[in-house]
């Protein structure tokens, strides 16, 4: 069984044939990568993951190329937007892409990837995927990462595992002792997390080895693992039971994620309660101080911590329902306030209106807030101002 290397020993696409993998990587991006980049229609960007995502199938490939050849059927576990599957499958390799809940993108990829919408429990010795399955691929798959490894364990297949949100296998991760494998000592929390997948991978008895990908993402450290030479332990679902009843100590069940992403960052407060809390903490700052723009009254800034004793225990609820708490809310209202190492102020909207205008084609849909609220009305003309009068 592979040893984790020292943290000096890992150096980036130590499995692979560098050279080979440069070669990939600019065909798919020139093929694939610009073309989506030109199209997205999703909210996130483009540039990072596309890109991204061109890079770890391009690493892939490679990998297949060099070890035990390339699957006859892989599956994406929790795929996501599919983007992954969609460039593997441009580059005709077969598998399929699940998640527990459809992209409005995936219908782009439809002619080309196999992409499809299930509700797994990865604790069933039924696995539900497709028989044939011989590659496990776990890109971000956070909930379903530590059980990827027991996933393979039960179909006797080989997997690629890229750990970024740390999840044990009921619920989120909780740092465990100080011992890490050696590299990932001064990793944090994450190196906890490192530690503890590559932990149920051994107990498993999988060859593992451990590589860093060249992806613009802070989690690039990655698992590849294999079928030892003379196969799993025979004992191999009784290992299974013994690490899924050890994190039942903790937690009962597996909890997959809804197939309706619930929105919990503020956004979602009930009006009046919004507004509300808006011009209580607006003339809280306001009386701190008497600076002034010209006329236009600035008021003080105040530590994040001190504002939220001004809040009543109702309020606080309301915030802590939503997962976000009061600086996500704060920032929410990014016309009227500011947060700079954990203090807010009242925006300096003399100074800050022309950056905004510049920033944003379609802002002025929104009504000012300063217009309407500030007892000095708006401290910019109608015709200049980034917000609507």
């Amino acid at each position: 069984m592979n040893q984790a290397p020292t943290h000096a020993g890992l150096y980036s696409h130590a499995l692979i044939d560098s050279a080979c993998y440069a070669e990939t990587y600019e065909r798919i991006k020139e093929t694939s990568g610009k073309e989506l980049v030109k199209n997205w229609t999703e909210k996130t960007d483009p540039q990072k993951f596309v890109f991204e995502d061109c890079a770890i199938a391009s690493y892939l490939i490679e990998l297949w190329r060099n070890n035990h050849g390339y699957p006859n059927q892989f599956v994406d576990m929790g795929c996501g937007n599919g983007l992954l599957v969609y460039l593997l499958a441009n580059e005709k390799i077969n598998g399929i892409g699940v998640d527990v809940r459809k992209r409005n993108i995936w219908a782009n990829f439809r002619n080309v990837a196999d992409l499809r919408e299930i509700v797994l429990d990865p604790s069933s010795v039924y696995t539900g995927l497709p028989d044939g399955t011989d590659f496990l691929i776990g890109n971000h798959s956070d909930e379903l990462t530590p059980w990827i490894p027991i996933i393979a364990a039960r179909l006797k297949c080989r997997f690629f595992l890229l750990p970024c949100c740390p999840f044990d296998l009921f619920g989120k991760f909780s740092k465990r002792g100080s011992n890490c494998i050696p590299f990932a000592e001064d990793l944090g929390k994450f190196g906890q997390y490192f530690t503890y997948i590559h932990s149920i991978i051994t107990k498993l008895g999988f060859d593992v080895k451990l590589d860093r990908l060249k992806i613009p993402s802070t989690k690039r450290l990655c698992f590849v693992g294999s079928l030892p030479e003379n196969g799993l332990p025979e004992n191999i679902e009784e290992r299974i039971l013994e690490i899924i009843n050890a994190a039942k100590n903790v937690n009962k069940e597996f909890i997959p994620r809804l197939k309706v992403e619930q929105v919990r960052n503020c956004s979602l407060l009930p009006t009046d309660l919004r507004t509300n809390l808006t011009k209580k903490i607006f003339d809280y700052l306001l009386n701190l101080s008497l600076e002034r723009i010209g006329d236009w009254r600035c008021g003080g800034s105040e530590k994040l911590v001190d504002i939220i004793k001004t809040l009543t225990g109702e309020e606080k609820e309301h915030l802590r329902q939503q997962n976000g708490g009061l600086q996500t809310f704060i920032k929410n209202q990014h016309q009227v306030f500011t947060v700079r190492n954990g203090s807010v102020g009242i925006r300096k909207w003399p100074l800050e209106n022309g950056e905004f205008l510049s920033k944003q084609k379609d802002i002025r849909k929104s009504e000012c807030w300063f217009f309407r609220n500030h007892p000095d009305g708006c401290p910019v003309s109608t015709e200049k101002c980034a917000f609507r009068h």
